[in-house]
This record gives C-alpha cells, sequence and structure tokens, in this order.
C-alpha cells in the first residue's frame, strides 16, 4: 500500500491545502512537516503559508514557544496570512512588556503601579536566566533598521506592522486581555512613562471605550432574551446597537491615529 509521501504531487498538495484550513490546520501542519522531507517543502510554497489556519488561543504561560523567527507563525505572517499576523501581534506585545519588565525590575524606580508590576511578573514568569537574551534577539528581528536594512528574500515585518493588525481585527475581549501589554509597548518603544503622556492617554482611551463596548453588549444579549414583541426593549435594543457601533468606529479611528503618529 502506498504512504501519504508517496502520492502525486498535486494530490498531496491539495490533501494539504485543505488541512492547513482546518480549525487545527497551525497543529496538523506542523505534526505533519516534521516527519517527512517531503512535506517541509510545502512550508515554502507561500499560497499554502498564506492560507494555514490560526484558530488558536495564546497561552501567556507558554509564549516562550511563538518566540522563534523560523516557526511557522512567522513565515505564514509573511505570506500573507492576517490571522498569522494577529496572533504574531499579540506575541509582539507580550515580548515587548517581558523586556520592559526586565527593565523595570533593574531600576529603582518602577515606572508603573505596583499591581501592573506584579500582574506582568505573574503573567511572564519564567524559569529561564537566558531568556530576556533570547527574546531581545527575536524582537530585534521586527525592527525597522534591521527589515530595511535585511537582504533576506521574502517580506519582513516590522512590529508595528504586525501589532497594527491586532488592534483594527481584535475583537473586544482581545483587547481588554492584551491592554497592559498594549501600554508597555508603547512604553517601551516611545521611552514614554508618564500615565498621562498623549501616547498613553490614547490607549487609555481605547481601553475605557473597549469596557464600554463590552458593558453595551452584554446589556444587548440581555435584552435579546426578553419578549421580542415588546417596543420598549426594541428601542433598548437599538439603543445598544448605536451606542456600540459609534464606540467601535472611535476606537478604530483612535488606532489609526495613534500608529500614522508615531510611525505613519
Amino acid at each position: 500500500m502506498a504512504t501519504m509521501g508517496e502520492l502525486p504531487s498535486d494530490l498531496l498538495y491539495c490533501i494539504i491545502l485543505l488541512l492547513v484550513q482546518s480549525p487545527g490546520g497551525v497543529a496538523d501542519f506542523a505534526r505533519m512537516v516534521s516527519v517527512c522531507r517531503k512535506f517541509r517543502l510545502f512550508t515554502q510554497k507561500k499560497h499554502i503559508l498564506s492560507l494555514v489556519s490560526f484558530d488558536m488561543k495564546l497561552e501567556f504561560k507558554n509564549f516562550i514557544q511563538y518566540q522563534h523567527i523560523n516557526s511557522l507563525l512567522v513565515k505564514c505572517s509573511e505570506a500573507g496570512n492576517i490571522a498569522a499576523q494577529f496572533l504574531l501581534g499579540k506575541v509582539i506585545l507580550v515580548s515587548s512588556s517581558q523586556l520592559f519588565l526586565g527593565e523595570w525590575q533593574k531600576a529603582e524606580f518602577h515606572p508603573c503601579d505596583s499591581a501592573t508590576l506584579g500582574e506582568l511578573r505573574c503573567i511572564l514568569a519564567t524559569n529561564d536566566p537566558g531568556h530576556d537574551y533570547k527574546v531581545g534577539s527575536f524582537m530585534a528581528y521586527f525592527l525597522p533598521e534591521q527589515v530595511h536594512n535585511s537582504e533576506v528574500s521574502r517580506r519582513r515585518l516590522v512590529h508595528y506592522q504586525l501589532v497594527k493588525v491586532f488592534l483594527l481585527n481584535g475583537s473586544l475581549h482581545d483587547l481588554a486581555e492584551m491592554a497592559v501589554f498594549i501600554k508597555c509597548y508603547i512604553k517601551f518603544f516611545t521611552s514614554v512613562t508618564e500615565e498621562d503622556d498623549p501616547l498613553l492617554a490614547t490607549v487609555n482611551d481605547m481601553i475605557l471605550h473597549a469596557d464600554t463596548i463590552m458593558k453595551s453588549e452584554k446589556a444587548l444579549m440581555e435584552l435579546s432574551s426578553l419578549r421580542a414583541g415588546c417596543e420598549r426593549c426594541s428601542n433598548a435594543i437599538r439603543n445598544c446597537i448605536n451606542h456600540r457601533d459609534i464606540h467601535i468606529a472611535k476606537f478604530r479611528g483612535l488606532a489609526m491615529r495613534f500608529f500614522e503618529t508615531n510611525w505613519g
């Protein structure tokens, strides 16, 4: 009986194309390319990489596993895979926060309240004493000066391009979950420390609107469970929808303005 690796290349291509677009696409693809050289050749095909599904949650306790510049996550991002860029944007936010946490721990004065510092220590705890160096090497790959001076043929991405994808495509839950990392990211790359600085005020404003929208959506769900024929409830639902849409538009505008102001 023929093995899968012995199938005609065209048929194998179709099978892998279906595989990478399944819910477990990236995990299944990673396992497949790790066992056969013929399968690994598909990691060089941009069309395949651009379609790999990244329907997965970034687990902070295991975030170290994402910090590899030769990973499928980075390769798929460079192939134009928006789902991969979205996840990599979150990895960039966490990684910059890890480096900033290292700076805080060395300083006598922490440019951060103790609660935030404690939260970061808890989330980003690692037993690897050399991890800061590894994170620094990973982040250097996405610095503008490294990207622009690179002779690598594949498309390199700058850190702010990836974070921008996350901010524009993330759900309100994503925004709230990553709020502390967004603020640390801005402080790390802009040297801003004061919470009332316009840059951080903008992010705080975005986070505030996200919280408002989530509360509105919760109210909308509660109202939707009531009698459909109730005119009073229908008016309240419409008001919630309008309120939500207004704040979503404002958040997107703030995100765009922030990146245009700081990185063009």
